[in-house]
């Protein structure tokens, strides 16, 4: 508990350090108060002290391996030649199938939302699909999966079908993601391999960017937009393999 000293002294410091607008203030507690004036006045032989002690400090030139470290260009970006690489051989595939699709550049920072988006996945699959209990809100045979993840992002979904690649529905629940709502989609390929994809509205102009992935330690994220919808599929697969199972996912969405 403060006691009536402390209190004063805080009072007293507070109006030390109030500037012009608490100096009125200081100096009639100085006044009425020989204690104060006396705690006041030693306050101010430290404050000397320290000024006379540290003043040339601030007059001192900048040393010559600090300038140089503040003076050196930024470091220019790293190239994304094999993702890029990449990402032409998935769109053209998609091509091939007559699927239209605008993949998300995967550059930090030169594509916003969607990379953000791409990383709430990631963390997402990395908390919910090693949760062997309840990974899922609704399992895949609840009849009101769909509906209630529709309702939840405002878009008209379906879970795709990922049999043909070895995955099979484990059902689905809802994440946050940016400002909005997401639906995860948990795919079981068995002994232990887990899958996840999301699902949100796509931003303004999503459909006309360019393509792209995004990695976290042992997890890799494929991401896309199509027919208005952002999607991401997430897990810890092989290159190739994770974007054969985009290839047969965005078959179903686009």
């Amino acid at each position: 508990m403060t006691g009536p000293a402390e209190a004063a002294e805080g009072t007293l410091l507070r109006l030390y350090h109030g500037g012009p607008a608490a100096a009125a203030a200081l100096d009639a507690l100085c006044r009425a108060d020989p204690a104060a004036a006396a705690l006041a006045a030693d306050w101010d032989r430290q404050d000397a002290a320290l000024r006379a002690l540290y003043a040339p400090l601030g007059e001192a030139p900048v040393p010559d391996r600090l300038r140089a470290v503040l003076s050196a260009p930024a470091p220019a970006p790293r190239p994304a030649l094999r993702r890029v690489a990449a990402a032409f051989a998935l769109a053209a595939a998609a091509a091939a199938t007559g699927v239209a699709a605008g993949w998300i550049a995967a550059g930090r920072g030169e594509e916003g939302a969607a990379y953000r988006f791409a990383e709430d996945a990631l963390r997402a699959h990395a908390v919910f699909a090693a949760d062997a209990d309840r990974p899922v809100e609704l399992p895949a045979g609840d009849p009101g999966l769909a509906a209630w993840l529709s309702a939840r992002t405002g878009l008209a979904l379906t879970p795709p079908d990922l049999g043909s690649a070895g995955f099979a529905l484990q059902g689905g629940r809802i994440v946050p993601a940016g400002d909005g709502a997401a639906a995860m989609l948990l795919y079981d390929g068995g002994g232990g391999t887990r899958l996840s994809l999301f699902l949100a509205p796509a931003p303004e102009g999503a459909d006309a960017s360019a393509w792209a992935d995004a990695t976290a330690p042992g997890l890799r994220a494929v991401t896309w937009a199509a027919g208005g919808i952002l999607c991401t599929v997430a897990g810890d697969l092989p290159e190739a393999e994770l974007r054969r199972i985009a290839r047969l996912a965005l078959g179903q969405l686009g």
